[in-house]
Parts: C-alpha cells; structure tokens; sequence
C-alpha cells in the first residue's frame, strides 16, 4: 500500500493492500478519506480527491485528481471514476464517469457537468465552454459513443477536452448514460 502526503484518513476508514506480489494500493496527495470510507485492494487514488462518509471503491477501481464520491457511494469493480468527477450521495457505479462529469442514481447516469468544481479549480470559462460542447455531442445529440468522439476531436482543443477523450477511448466497462 502507497499513500502520499497530507492525507487525512477518518475514523474507521479502510484500505486493503494490493492482493498479489508486486501489485499495491495508491493513494495520491491531499485526499480526505471520511469516516468509514473504503478503498478496497489495488485501487488507485489520484489527489485532492473525497471521500465522503461510508464512500466504497471495490477492487482495482480508479479515481482521478480532484474528484468528489458523496456518501454511500459505491462503485464497481474495476470501475473508474474521472478528474474532476462528481458523484451524489447513495449512488450504485457500474460504469465509467468521465472527467468534468456529474453523476448520480442507481444505476449511475450523467447528468452534467461539474460546473461549481470546475469553477473552483479555476478552470477558465472558455475551456468550461468546450467540456460543456463536449457534454452535449456526447449526451444530448443523439450521436452514439463513436460518432460524438469524432465530433470533439474535429472540433474542440482544450487540453482538459483531450482528457476527457481519452478517458473514453481508453474506458473498458464503458461509460455511465
């Protein structure tokens, strides 16, 4: 098990180390684990993520830089969670969320964009802008996975757009409606 820096790890939290020779648990930097959280065996967490109370990544889960599971949160094995996702309370992950997103229910859909996160971080407006087109040809246009992808690299160029392409392109459970 690999943890940074600052961490803050509440009461009753759990994490379980990697579960074959050479694997490991790792968690990043300024992270802040809630009480009764649960980062389960060769999970990689980024930094600056939350946790929030009973939170639970099952094995091999990925959770990008600054990302926020609410509580009761609880996601599939080998799911991943992306930079800057936002997760509401007492949702059921099976699939991917991509970066910048905001998700919620049981199971987990997309339901926007991360707009107050992405704000904090001091995200210029015009890269918001462009994850907001993004969101749109991906949820809103009808276009299927593919066809939306092809649309955003025709069009739009932000480094933080190309995050969010390759997060999907590299997605091996998919990504969350």
């Amino acid at each position: 098990t690999h943890i940074g820096d600052r961490n803050t790890i509440r009461e009753y939290a759990t994490i379980h180390r990697g579960t074959k020779e050479n694997t490991a648990t790792e968690i990043g930097n300024d992270n802040y684990l809630m009480a009764y959280s649960h980062v389960a065996h060769n999970c990689k967490i980024g930094n600056k993520v939350i946790l929030v109370n009973n939170a639970s990544l099952t094995g091999y889960c990925e959770v990008g830089d600054g990302a926020f599971l609410s509580g009761f949160v609880g996601l599939h094995q080998f799911s991943k969670i992306g930079t800057m996702a936002i997760i509401s309370a007492l949702t059921a992950v099976n699939k991917d969320i991509p970066p910048y997103m905001m998700a919620g229910g049981r199971p987990a859909v997309v339901q926007g964009i991360n707009v107050i996160g992405l704000r904090r971080a001091g995200i210029p407006a015009e890269v918001r802008t462009e994850i907001k087109e993004a969101y749109k040809l991906l949820y809103k246009s009808g276009l299927n996975t593919s066809q939306a992808l092809e649309k955003i690299k025709g069009t739009l160029k932000s480094p933080q757009v190309n995050v969010l392409v390759e997060f999907i392109e590299t997605s091996d459970r998919g990504i969350a409606a």
